[in-house]
């Protein structure tokens, strides 16, 4: 609690908390944290929404790594209109396979991809804990098609992440941890009460 109150020494009440830009590092733990939260998932949702989902996280790595390689310019972003578009094609394909869009299904495959083209969109911290929040109702929708024990040990990676990704996200960007450096980073996660 005493962390809390020092983070948020600066704020005002009635005025945004201040948001960060997120550091290459912190989009690595996001994304693997998305991973980690998709997979379980990927036998309950169509085959071409798990893909889909996937392939959107997969292209922001890319683009991860191809700032690193280039290490100056502007960072390339995913145009919002084309994210928009694909928000639409998706829930569109979901009515049209599904045949209806309120529901469990479509609703848990909606989430799944709208991980992937939130975490294309995401520059700062805000952005970052709402891909945090995210995850975990995608951990939790696990719960609705499978209670077993197997289910559970499904999404403790992805619960160790979800603590993982949030204490990255309170470090300056000059002290996140590096993803080779993830032991360290797990066992903290996995202490934390």
């Amino acid at each position: 609690m005493a962390w809390l109150r020092r983070h948020n020494a600066g704020a005002v009440p009635g005025r945004p908390v201040p948001t960060f830009p997120l550091a290459p590092d912190q989009m690595r733990w996001l994304g693997l944290l998305l991973v980690a939260a998709q997979l379980p998932l990927a036998g309950t949702v169509p085959g071409w929404a798990a893909a889909f989902g996937v392939a959107l996280v997969g292209v922001r790595f890319v683009l991860l790594r191809r700032e690193r390689l280039r290490s100056s310019g502007p960072t390339v972003m995913a145009s919002p209109l084309l994210l928009l578009a694909a928000a639409i094609a998706t829930g569109v394909a979901l009515r049209l396979h599904y045949g209806y869009f309120a529901g469990r299904d479509p609703c848990v495959a909606f989430l799944y991809v709208l991980l992937g083209i939130k975490f294309l969109e995401a520059r700062s911290s805000r952005d970052g804990a709402l891909l945090v929040c995210l995850s975990g109702f995608l951990v939790v929708a696990l719960f609705l098609y499978n209670q077993s024990l197997f289910a559970a040990f499904a999404s403790l990676p992805a619960v160790l992440l979800i603590a993982a990704a949030l204490l990255q996200l309170t470090r300056p960007a000059s002290r996140v941890e590096p993803l080779r450096e993830w032991r360290p980073v797990l066992a903290r996660s996995a202490r934390m009460r």
